[in-house]
């Protein structure tokens, strides 16, 4: 049943009253055409039935629900109650005639093996069965009319909304669809039909409303609807389901059999089968190839910021692991003043070994030192230096070995009061400074990855705008036959998590090559002189590779949920236009 209670539209962007105190009240499996110029408010009357708009003032009451109460969340589940016929066909171009109107049963979470045997019997009904496998291009504007009402039909609707279904067709075609309708509405179901086409309303002499300027001008009812009433609300709504339903109908088990019926559909209701999710996940995947230059550019981006990511990660592991090590020496370099006598140097000898947790003192002499510095460098540095330095330009020292590193810096601090003790040096000020200058590379490396992070956002989200651009009808569709916003979003949230994983395997493959190349040439060159050895990079793969899977995931399912929340909640709803 559809009910108008005082209903009063007006738009608040031009002021313009659409409907004007509308009172109308239509019973279950009544025809009623709905004629009126251009402006009346056909339009919106149908849009208040579909909650595609809300009533200003007033309440529209369809198949039980209430638009005073009737939240978001059920809109979908209030919309598998009708089926929807549009003007311009609404036929989804890249599929079949069967996959158009399995697409609706899909929606809705029907699985597989029912689909299989509903969508041939809709299909036989509007005498389409030889075109299941043509694609939208390939038929009649009356077959592709033919298609939208199989698919309006295929859910088994309480109800039929159809705007102008015979607008694009020829009068021959016309008369054939709403003659079809007429059969479907002898069944039970409710057909409310807008038209322009006032032959066809003579023809057909159903219940006729017209509206103009907003407002309820006549109300002609249907002279046959009260002799049949009783038996067309008997057979309600299940007589286009199965052909082992219309059995079931006709052996006389009718009440039972639809309780059963409605039980299962409710039962189902909002899960996703099996079915649906391949097709998702499928059009994910279809997604992300068709606008593959955005998804390529996405994937650069989210590329860099990863890169950029594990190349900080090694150098931070690598930086710790150096300044854990220099750490974990127990070396005191105790350098001797130039002055120092050699009983001066005995004397200092003897008081450091004299201190408490000193494990061993070395002796090593300019001399030495310096030959073992001139042993690390070039054959042209070293020559160089033996040839014009007059001086040794290093002094004495004693290298000094620890016992207890938890007593390392009073050590330090009773070696520097010591006479003939120039300056001391242990490893400690060098990792502060490492570590010092390792933060500061952490800090440059966050807000560089925070700016990229944004940076792959923005690209991302417009990559899926794109895609959501792309398949705008699609989505309309998918509204108009009950669709809930999470069966719209999966399909774009695995588009994000496709581009996530790529952008991780590749950002992983290139840090992995790069990083061997630094640890070669590394080694080579610089590594290998300070005794220092790089980590290597299998230890780090599978962590990081996870890392990166999960940061590119999180990217990709965030720059699509960003995307399709804002679509949902400004475009997304709209099923009456594109």
């Amino acid at each position: 049943m559809i009910e108008f209670k005082d209903v009063t539209k007006v738009y608040d962007s031009n002021g313009t009253h659409a409907l004007d105190n509308v009172n109308i009240k239509i019973e279950d499996g009544e025809f009623v055409f709905v004629v009126g110029s251009s402006g009346a408010g056909k339009s919106t009357f149908l849009k208040l039935i579909m909650h595609e708009e809300k009533p200003t003032s007033g309440e529209v009451i369809v198949n039980g629900y209430s638009s005073a109460t009737l939240k978001k969340k059920k809109v979908p589940y209030y919309r598998r109650t009708m089926g929807i016929v549009f003007q311009d066909f609404r036929i989804i171009p890249k599929m079949s005639v069967y996959d158009n109107v399995a697409f609706a049963m899909r929606v809705i979470g029907a699985k597989e093996k029912d689909i299989r045997k509903r969508v041939p019997y809709i299909l036989q009904l509007v005498g389409l069965s030889k075109k299941a496998r043509s694609m939208p291009n390939e038929l009649s504007g009356g077959e592709q009319q033919r298609v939208s009402l199989a698919r309006a039909l295929v859910n088994n609707p309480k109800l039929i909304i159809a705007d102008e279904p015979t607008g694009n067709v020829d009068p021959e075609m016309s008369h054939e669809i709403v003659d079809l309708l007429t059969k479907i509405n002898n069944s039970g179901t409710t057909v409310v039909m807008v038209t322009h086409e006032h032959d066809l309303v003579r023809s057909f002499q159903r219940r006729v409303i017209v509206i103009q300027k907003g407002q309820v001008v006549s109300d002609t009812p249907d002279p046959t609807f009260a002799k049949f009433k009783a038996p067309a609300q008997e057979k309600a709504t299940d007589m286009f389901y199965y052909e082992e339903d219309v059995k079931q109908l006709l052996g006389g088990n009718c009440r039972q059999h639809l309780r059963q019926r409605r039980r299962k559909q409710q039962r189902r209701r909002g899960i996703m089968t099996g079915s649906s999710v391949r097709y998702l996940v499928k059009e994910g995947f279809r997604n992300s190839w068709t606008n593959r230059m955005m998804s390529v550019a996405s994937i650069c981006v989210l590329l860099c910021c990863l890169v950029l990511i594990g190349s900080a990660s090694m150098i931070f592991v690598n930086i710790n692991s150096f300044v854990d090590k220099i750490e974990d020496e127990n070396v005191i370099m105790v350098y001797i003043k130039d002055e120092a006598t050699d009983a001066d140097e005995s004397k200092l000898e003897s008081d450091i070994k004299a201190l408490d947790n000193i494990q061993n003192v070395e002796f090593i002499s300019k001399e030495s030192a310096w030959k073992e510095q001139l042993s690390t460098m070039g054959d042209a540095e070293s020559k160089f230096f033996q040839e014009y330095s007059n001086k040794i330009p290093l002094p004495d020292a004693y290298k000094v070995t620890v016992k207890d590193l938890t007593k390392f810096k009073t050590t330090v601090a009773s070696i520097k009061k010591l006479d003939s003790v120039d300056t001391v040096r242990d490893n400690s000020n060098l990792a502060k400074k490492i570590n010092t200058i390792s933060r500061g590379i952490s800090i440059v490396a966050i807000i560089i990855i925070a700016v990229l992070f944004a940076i792959s956002l923005f690209i991302i989200s417009n990559t899926i705008k794109l895609a959501v651009y792309s398949r705008r009808l699609e989505i309309s569709i998918m509204k108009s036959v009950g669709a809930t916003n999470s069966f719209v979003r999966l399909p774009f949230v695995v588009e994000g998590i496709v581009l996530g994983v790529i952008s991780g395997v590749l950002s992983l493959a290139v840090v992995w090559g790069v990083y061997e190349i630094a640890v070669q040439k590394g080694n080579e060159i610089i590594f290998d002189t300070i005794g220092v050895n790089l980590l290597p990079f299998t230890d780090y793969a599978l962590p990081m590779l996870g890392a990166f899977v999960l940061i590119g995931i999180i990217s990709g399912v965030g720059g699509s949920l960003i995307t399709m929340s804002k679509y949902l909640n400004k475009e997304g709803s709209e099923i009456s236009a594109i």
